[in-house]
């Protein structure tokens, strides 16, 4: 079944249907063995996790461009709802600490999956823009703890990675609007593609 979803860069009939846009997640897979290496490095190996989740998010978006498939997609998404799982868990306890009621790691594992599950399992069943809204809520929501943590227990954390996160996305995410809306758009450029580019910022 192909995928609902359909980038600038045209579908090729041949193993990798998308040059571009499936090489370019090969920066996912480097930038996430550096993440592991930098956790163990500095010795906070559960943010490694992050790195683990990062590799998985560039092999599923890789297969999902390769192949050009509806399971792929669903893959691809599915990698990117690891990701916001996470950090949502990690500032929900961070904030429930902050009150002395910090989770379990038992606990912080079960809302992972639960949240992780459902969200893939909304997104494989009803297809639309409906991923992109949940993935935009549960967003919301990890930066709503995020904030309040600083607002109310502002330790002179250094803030600084957090900021250009928000300006890379950011870019990125604008960049991913003018290539699935073709306003930026060469079909037939198998090199480079917004969408490629947007791999690449995140």
């Amino acid at each position: 079944e192909a995928s609902d979803v359909h980038f600038c860069e045209e579908e090729l009939c041949a193993w990798i249907t998308q040059p571009a846009n499936t090489w370019s997640n090969l920066a996912y897979i480097l930038i996430g063995i550096y993440i592991i290496y930098l956790a163990k490095k500095e010795k906070k190996r559960f943010l490694a996790t992050i790195g683990y989740i990062e590799i998985v998010l560039g092999i599923g978006s890789f297969f999902f461009h390769a192949s050009s498939t509806y399971i792929g997609e669903v893959v691809d998404v599915g990698a990117m709802y690891l990701f916001i799982a996470f950090t949502l868990v990690i500032n929900l306890n961070r904030w429930l600490c902050e009150k002395d009621r910090g989770l379990s790691k038992n606990g912080q594992l079960l809302l992972f999956l639960c949240i992780s599950i459902f969200s893939i399992a909304i997104v494989s069943i009803f297809k639309g823009t409906i991923g992109i809204i949940l993935f935009a809520v549960l967003v919301i929501v990890s930066g709503h703890f995020e904030s309040e943590i600083y607002r109310k227990y502002n330790k002179g954390l250094n803030y600084k990675p957090l900021v250009l996160l928000v300006v890379f996305f950011g870019i990125a995410w604008g960049i991913w609007w003018l290539d699935i809306t073709k306003t930026v758009c060469d079909p037939t450029n198998h090199f480079i593609q917004g969408h490629a580019f947007w791999h690449i910022l995140n």
